[in-house]
């Protein structure tokens, strides 16, 4: 996309380079992801309704319970780490429109590249947090079915 346009107008929300589909087809997934986490949530509520006095044996209730902390658990950490992505899309579009106001130049380049991967580390790094539990969520669920 740059060297495609010297005014880097590809780059800007109305571009249709590469880079800006890019940022879209992400956009779009993380608006799929949000929707699926709402689902979530609302599962996790349902499931923190639930006490011993709904189960029959002790052991029945502490499996449950093991299954309900690993689903609070990732819907903490899930929660976390779409508020950390979105921001991560917002810095992105931002600086893709900058690139392109006749005022940039390279320190503006440099430094937004460098604020944009500074935050990707650190959405990976939450997104790393949740795989144990969610894998371990997953496992129990195909146990439980």
């Amino acid at each position: 996309d740059l060297a495609a346009d010297e005014s880097l107008a590809n780059l800007t929300d109305s571009g249709t380079g590469a880079t800006r589909e890019n940022l879209q087809t992400r956009q779009d997934d993380f608006e799929e992801l949000s929707s699926i986490f709402e689902d979530f949530q609302k599962q996790v509520e349902r499931l923190n309704g639930f006490d011993e006095t709904d189960f029959t044996g002790a052991e029945d209730f502490a499996n449950f319970d093991q299954s309900r902390q690993l689903a609070s658990n990732v819907n903490s950490q899930m929660g976390a780490y779409i508020e950390h992505y979105q921001k991560v899309l917002e810095l992105e579009d931002n600086y893709y429109n900058s690139l392109a106001a006749e005022d940039s130049d390279l320190d503006t380049f440099s430094k937004g590249l460098g604020e944009i991967n500074s935050q990707f580390e650190q959405s990976q790094a939450a997104l790393s947090d949740i795989l144990p539990d969610l894998t371990s969520l997953a496992e129990q669920t195909n146990q439980a079915q």
